[in-house]
């Protein structure tokens, strides 16, 4: 960081600083008879002392450089240890007057006038010492400082954010001024100059692609909501997961806004990111389902429906949900063995007595009708027969197998 610019003649803070040809102030020393007291007291009564000194010379009518040194250590001695910042700030006032480009004078009266509520007096002074120093971060810095005086003490929002916008051009990636931009913005609903803003602040985070994703998906959220930008908005969405294929809320708005869309192709897609990113299995055979519904009722692809099905039965072997649309669609297909299994599964994943009935009188149907095996039907009509005794469906069934088969002794039986 580079020193700030000091006036040419005016010597530097300090009470052992001198330059050339400027003496310093006169020190109070031995011959100053201070009675025994307390450390504190001790620091005050030197400080009465050289104060006392210092007017002394004041009343000489110095040079307008001298009396402003002479000031300035007046300043500083009531600020610390004296406490009387009335007086202090007079001082540094007096000090600025007679040289207004020293540094450490300015900073003073600045730090004063605050500390005693002299907010638009002292709000200037940042600018005064961002012309005296030439580098942009410092100058940022200070800028910065009196855009929260300005925001946060004197509730100037407006001049707030005129200083955060000018600082912010000499220090384009600075955190801090980014965030205090946003929070201007976002109070002045300024949607369009907030869509920047997130746009700056991911940039400036762009060796931290998480970091990154999470202001893209801000960025893209404000366009959908505030703005109604929503192609834009899904483009944002999409780069914050190729950033970050887990950046939080990109997959749920994706989905959502492909679904609202009818973009399914594109839903689809999103779906099949969500299966290759998730540790989750629950949630992956959800996605996987879903995907096969898509193929199957908005696109009309069969084939790919059944592959993203049964994807999801080898890693959830029982889910209700996903046996189900593969059994319609084993069905509509005509795939009878692949049906009967999944029905099987579906038999032994159920617990409803009229559900199960249902499920081996259906399996007895297709080994009957479709596959040509009398003998396996047989099987699972007497296994709902067991169940239910009285079950209609399977007697009638089985009743017309015994007959075809001409097994009559076991016909006989069941109607006993």
């Amino acid at each position: 960081m580079s020193r700030p610019k000091k006036s040419g003649t005016l010597p530097p803070p300090g009470m052992t600083d001198t330059a050339p040809g400027v003496q310093a102030p006169p020190r109070a020393s031995a011959p100053v008879a201070v009675a025994p007291a307390p450390e504190a007291d001790g620091f005050a009564a030197d400080a009465r002392a050289l104060i006392k000194a210092c007017e002394n010379e004041l009343g000489k009518a110095p040079a307008p450089l001298r009396a402003a040194r002479l000031h300035f250590e007046i300043a500083r001695l009531y600020e610390h240890p004296l406490l009387d910042l009335r007086r202090a700030a007079a001082h540094y006032q007096e000090a600025l007057g007679l040289s207004p480009e020293h540094v450490p004078t300015i900073r003073g009266t600045r730090r004063v006038l605050i500390a005693r509520k002299g907010f638009q007096i002292a709000a200037p002074l940042f600018d005064a010492e961002a012309r005296l120093t030439s580098d942009p971060r410092q100058k940022a810095a200070l800028l910065f400082q009196k855009g929260r005086l300005l925001e946060d003490v004197m509730g100037a929002r407006e001049e707030a954010k005129a200083a955060y916008q000018t600082a912010l051009e000499l220090d384009r990636g600075d955190p801090a001024l980014l965030k205090a931009v946003e929070q201007t913005e976002l109070a002045a609903e300024a949607w369009g100059a907030l869509s920047r803003t997130y746009e700056r602040q991911a940039n400036a985070v762009s060796e931290d692609p998480r970091q990154r994703a999470v202001l893209v998906v801000q960025r893209a959220r404000l366009l959908e909501r505030r703005r109604g930008e929503t192609d834009a908005a899904i483009e944002l969405y999409e780069t914050a997961l190729r950033l970050d294929p887990k950046a939080p809320g990109a997959l749920a708005a994706l989905k959502r806004l492909h679904h609202s869309l009818r973009r399914w192709r594109d839903l689809i897609r999103v779906l099949e990111l969500e299966t290759q990113h998730t540790a989750d299995a629950s949630i992956r055979v959800m996605a996987l389902y879903q995907i096969g519904r898509l193929h199957s009722a908005r696109l009309g692809n069969r084939r790919e429906a059944l592959s993203a099905l049964e994807r999801a039965i080898r890693e959830a072997p029982t889910e209700p949900l996903v046996l189900t649309e593969l059994a319609r669609l084993y069905e509509v297909d005509e795939q009878w063995e692949s049906l009967v299994s999944v029905l099987e599964r579906l038999t032994d994943a159920t617990e409803g007595t009229d559900e199960r009935l249902g499920f081996l009188a259906r399996i007895g149907e297709l080994h009957e009708v479709r596959l040509g095996d009398d003998e396996r039907a047989e099987h699972f009509y007497e296994a709902a027969l067991k169940i239910d005794p009285v079950y209609i469906p399977a007697l009638q069934a089985l009743g017309k197998l015994y007959r075809k088969r001409g097994q009559w002794e076991a016909l006989v039986a069941m109607h006993l």
